[in-house]
């Protein structure tokens, strides 16, 4: 596919796009972009629901670990317990045998309520991946542990001391390593300096740690004391109270050796180090949730375990330090040291039950704050989108509304009344444009009205010219029957001087009637004089209707004039009606309708004056033509008048000369043919005037045709004007499509 294809097909694509939407009002849009904010806001909303719902689960799962942590405490308290009781038993205390027993039932039963929630709450507990990989494949499970416990169960009583404090430590330290798993759940999603942090890391980490430093402590000690019951006392030997040693001289045979002393010094700066851990781990939880929460009652409530637990540890110490390593010979009974350390260790697990349940308060409140902050945030949420909506629908309502009315007043405008008007309560771009329509109503309203009074002057005009036209009309044919009437007359002096010729070729013949024809002849010489006054008479009349139809032509001719005047006007009126209706586009549609019938009935008035005032030219030329003909004509009357005179007194010197003159007969003969060709000159000429009159009647007659159907195109223009000022409501449509746009060019602007 080529370049181009690709484009047409691109174009293609948006102008249908262009289309769709245009199909579409203003509110369908706005509902649209209303629609696809919604869909963005409901997916953002989705999205920080799920990521509050995942803190909120994490709060959740780390209630669930409290839960979790309390029993496997509770069997790690069992375990120690167990171990320093087997301790004792095995350095020879047969009567803890029962209580012995009893702390197995105790343990068992622990991981019996270890093992149900570790199915219940195990898989949920353990985010991280290395902490699943450890606990799906067993090797840090309740049930690992369990295993290493019933194997330690059944071979406790023939274990030596040593051999029991290993395998209690390997359970111990499997059920730590669980713990350690717990606490990655625990801390997950927590800064390194909040309170919960501190607190977790007390409780899962550092005070299961001191625990299993006291019993390993605890463990060497007693054997100490034991060792040194059954052994004589070796030399004293002095230790710093820092723990470091200051005179080691002891004898080989002493049951304080080397190395169980450097272990008991080493375990000595170890609980100390851990209980100045778990000092400074709660004090900066008290201060975090000081800080942050102004709590004071987790400082409060961990200040008593701790001091009570700081205090059991320095009375073990000193003890230790007192009676094994500064003592010059340990006399102190094993059960002194196990009654110090069951003390010691008593406490350390005190204090993790106290910070359990300021923990527990912690993640409640935190997990109570997460699901009401998840409660106001989507609250908020939806009142600010609701708040949005409410506004972006009051604003597309102060934009719809203007726009429905200058739409209704538009429509109104259209259909023609010029008096419906925008009330305009704004400065914005809908009150200019209102204003602007407002302007255009008021214009067209004056077009209309000049239009109107055009048109009463148009019909008064045409009225007048009608009128006008009718009289000329019937000066015309009183010319045509004058004029006919002189045709009659001048064929009867043709016909009379063509018998007076006969009658002088019978003088010539017969010379004896002479007088009696000579008489005669003065008779119809008398008669003719009578005829030329008579058609001199005419003449005159004729010359003056003549003079008084070049008037009223004159007259035609300013009517024509103002008949043009106010069909230019009119044309110029319709051009600047279709630049107003071009600048409106489809709005303005019935008034470029209007503007082109107003343009086509200036032109028909137009081409209709033009006939008007060729004809009119042409009557005048005809008019000018017959009065010249006319002065003419009388001219000849009165050059035959004279002649008939000069006859009269040729014929008087006849009578009383015709025998004296009969030669001049024939000179007589032929004047009277001249005479006869003046008489064949005047029919001619009168049959010109004739048709002359004939033409400017048939020219009046058109000229009263285009008068009429002048006045038809004013009474049409009128009609026209009075439609648009009181149009008829058109008929309500039910379920008609939409009418496509008309594809009619749109008039030309014309530019003045």
């Amino acid at each position: 596919m080529s370049r181009k294809e690709k484009k047409a097909k691109s174009g293609a694509r948006k102008a249908l796009k262009l289309k769709l939407l245009e199909r579409l009002s203003l509110t369908q849009k706005f509902c649209l972009i209303c629609a696809f904010f919604c869909i963005c806001f409901a997916i953002v909303l989705g999205l920080m629901i799920r990521e509050q719902t995942e803190d909120i689960k994490r709060a959740t799962r780390q209630l669930q670990s409290i839960e979790y942590q309390r029993p496997l405490m509770q069997l790690l308290h069992y375990i120690s317990d167990h171990q320093l009781t087997a301790q004792r038993y095995l350095h020879g205390d047969s009567s803890l045998e029962n209580v012995l027993t009893h702390l197995q039932q105790r343990a068992n039963e622990a991981f019996n309520s270890l093992e149900e929630i570790d199915k219940e709450l195990g898989k949920e507990l353990f985010p991280t991946a290395a902490s699943r990989r450890d606990w799906s494949e067993g090797q840090v499970t309740p049930a690992t542990a369990l295993a290493l416990w019933k194997e330690l169960e059944a071979s406790v009583q023939s274990l030596d001391p040593e051999e029991s404090a290993a395998l209690h430590a390997q359970v111990f330290g499997k059920l730590r390593i669980l713990l350690s798993l717990l606490a990655d759940s625990v801390v997950l999603g927590h800064g390194q300096g909040s309170a919960s942090f501190h607190m977790t890391e007390s409780m899962f980490l550092q005070d299961p740690e001191l625990i299993q430093q006291l019993l390993a402590i605890g463990v060497l000690s007693e054997d100490v004391a034991a060792a040194s019951a059954a052994t004589p006392s070796p030399t004293p030997v002095e230790v710093s109270e820092e723990g470091v040693t200051e005179s080691i001289a002891t004898p080989p045979h002493s049951a304080l050796s080397e190395s169980k002393r450097d272990s008991i010094v080493s375990y000595l700066a170890l609980i100390e180090r851990q209980i100045d851990r778990i000092t400074g781990s709660l004090w900066k939880a008290a201060q975090a949730r000081k800080e942050n929460s102004n709590d004071l009652v987790l400082k409060a409530a961990l200040e008593g375990p701790l001091g009570e637990l700081s205090a059991a540890v320095a009375n073990l110490l000193a003890s230790i330090k007192k009676n094994i390593l500064k003592a010059a010979t340990i006399t102190t009974p094993a059960a002194t040291f196990g009654v110090a350390v069951q003390r010691a260790v008593d406490e350390a697990f005190q204090l993790p039950e106290v910070g359990t349940e300021q923990l527990h308060r912690l993640f409640l409140e935190q997990r109570d704050d997460l699901i009401n902050e998840r409660l106001w945030c989507v609250l908020l949420t939806c009142s600010l989108a609701f708040f949005g909506i409410v506004c972006s629908f009051i604003l597309l309502r102060s934009v719809v509304t203007p726009l429905q009315r200058l739409s209704h007043t538009a429509q109104a405008l259209a259909q023609g009344d010029m008096t419906s008007r925008i009330p305009i309560a704004r400065l914005d771009e809908l009150g200019q444009a209102s204003q602007s329509v407002n302007l255009l109503g008021s214009a067209l309203e004056d077009i209309l009205s000049n239009l109107k009074s055009a048109g009463v002057q148009l019909t008064t005009s045409a009225t007048e010219i009608s009128a006008a036209a009718k009289e000329q009309e019937i000066y015309v044919v009183q010319q045509e029957t004058a004029t006919k009437q002189i045709a009659l007359t001048a064929k009867q002096i043709s016909d009379t001087a063509s018998d007076f010729a006969d009658h002088i070729h019978e003088v010539a013949r017969s010379s004896e009637e002479t007088s009696s024809l000579a008489a005669v002849g003065k008779e119809s010489l008398s008669h003719l004089k009578q005829i030329m006054a008579q058609l001199v008479n005419a003449t005159t009349d004729i010359a003056e209707k003549l003079s008084t139809l070049n008037e009223k032509t004159g007259v035609i001719t300013g009517v024509i004039t103002t008949i043009t005047k106010v069909a230019d006007r009119t044309n110029l009126l319709s051009l600047n009606a279709a630049i107003e209706a071009h600048k409106f586009g489809a709005k303005g549609g019935s008034f470029g309708v209007i503007a082109r019938e107003i343009r086509r009935l200036a032109d028909q008035t137009a081409y209709a004056t033009l006939d008007i005032e060729k004809v009119v030219h042409q009557m005048i030329a005809a008019v000018s033509t017959s009065v010249e003909g006319v002065a003419k004509f009388s001219q000849e009357i009165c050059q035959g008048v004279e002649q008939a005179n000069e006859i009269s007194r040729l014929l008087n010197r006849i009578i009383g000369q015709v025998q004296q003159q009969s030669t001049n007969f024939e000179s007589v003969n032929q004047g009277m043919e001249v005479q006869t060709t003046g008489a064949q000159q005047i029919t001619d000429s009168i049959d010109e005037l004739s048709d002359a009159a004939q033409e400017s009647t048939s020219s009046i007659r058109q000229f009263h045709t285009s008068l009429h159907h002048l006045g038809a195109a004013i009474r049409e223009l009128q009609g026209l004007v009075t439609l648009v000022q009181c149009p008829v409501p058109p008929p309500k449509e039910r379920h008609s499509k939409p009418k496509e746009p008309s594809k009619e060019p749109a008039g030309e602007l014309v530019t003045h």
